[in-house]
């Protein structure tokens, strides 16, 4: 196990010393990866996605992922994932609240550099948001099945692909019952919606044609 400290509050707050090593040029910023998630227990979470390379040194580039449990009984550790040693990692199903970090050097370097902290919040299998993900069932009269809502769980951005004959309108509600968007998406194009600035949660998306088809389709932001 590579020598980390012990405090969760070490790891959040301060990046892991590296040393001078000779004919060792290792890289001087560790780079970023994306993104902070919820998620309900036993869901395995978004991959892990580099937004910013390593930069710095000279050689080629290495990676190694570290990881560390929420324990509430316990001192955590951070644990290094064997076999995790590309730019971007998927991480398993998770049923506690989790931390990632990802480290990078040069090759022939010895010293790993710390990126920033990933935070995978696990809510338990009883939570109200959880219960309303399965909670929720999408509704249909059959018209409106070509209209296509994805990616599901989206994220920064909800595209639309209206395949269907008739134009169709298209509303977005929080589960609370708050309007997010608004769209009229004709016969036969394609849209998106920038969700960026959306809490994580359940979102209901109610569609109707100018024949009065419907369709409602509950969707997931993390």
């Amino acid at each position: 196990m590579r020598q980390h400290p012990s405090f969760l509050i070490c790891f959040l707050l301060l990046p892991f010393l590296s040393y001078a090593q000779p004919d060792c040029h290792n890289v001087l910023s560790a780079g970023l990866v994306a993104e902070n998630q919820t998620i309900c227990a036993g869901e395995m979470p978004q991959m892990l996605i580099e937004s910013e390379a390593p930069s710095g040194g000279a050689g080629a580039l290495e990676y190694g992922w570290v990881q560390l449990h929420s324990n509430p009984n316990g001192i955590p550790q951070w644990e290094i994932i064997t076999g995790a040693n590309g730019a971007s990692y998927q991480p398993q199903n998770l049923s506690v609240t989790s931390f990632f970090i990802r480290e990078a050097r040069r090759a022939g370097c010895i010293n790993w550099l710390s990126g920033n902290v990933i935070v995978v919040n696990v809510l338990p299998a009883g939570d109200p948001a959880c219960a309303a993900v399965t909670g929720v069932q999408e509704q249909s009269d059959g018209r409106l099945e070509t209209v296509k809502c994805f990616p599901d769980p989206f994220v920064e951005q909800l595209n639309i692909q209206n395949t269907a004959e008739r134009p169709v309108s298209l509303q977005v509600f929080n589960f609370s019952g708050t309007k997010m968007a608004e769209k009229e998406v004709p016969a036969g194009a394609s849209t998106n919606l920038d969700t960026s600035s959306w809490p994580s949660g359940l979102y209901v998306v109610k569609m109707v044609d100018d024949r009065g088809g419907k369709r409602t389709l509950p969707l997931v932001k993390r």
